[in-house]
């Protein structure tokens, strides 16, 4: 990120629903996750949001948030760009991605990239459910 510092990642976290209010702009994360249960797979996850917070950046930035799979391939990607006005502040995207395709069983790694750099990754497991005691 030539000319312009890299911003540092506050947090990032997998979730049901973020709720804004109005009034404050405060969110609220609801249902954070790390697993993903299916009878089956291939499975369509309806709805997941990724919550990222950033600090520390100064301009604007191209953002990728992609989704990698267990093979190392990518099932979900999204480009976008985001603005830090100044190093003391904080920028929160909130990526909403619906019918996310889950092809098979294992560990899953969300990936935020600025300009092309990753900057931070969480995994998550896809799983089926444990099997019934006997």
């Amino acid at each position: 990120m030539p000319g312009k510092p890299r911003p540092k990642y506050l947090a990032m976290l997998l979730c049901d629903y973020v709720i804004r209010d109005g009034e404050t702009n405060n969110k609220s994360l609801i249902g954070i996750f790390n697993r993903i249960i299916a009878g089956k797979f291939p499975v369509r996850h309806d709805r997941m949001h990724v919550f990222v917070a950033l600090s520390d950046g100064r301009g604007e930035y191209a953002t990728r948030l992609q989704v990698r799979g267990p093979a190392n391939e990518i099932v979900f990607s999204t480009d976008g760009k985001i603005t830090i006005p100044d190093p003391l502040a904080v920028a929160e995207i909130n990526f909403q991605i619906r019918g996310l395709m889950i092809p098979k069983p294992g560990r899953y790694f969300v990936e935020f990239l600025c300009d092309g750099e990753l900057l931070v990754d969480r995994a998550f497991d896809a799983a089926e459910p444990p099997a019934a005691p006997q």
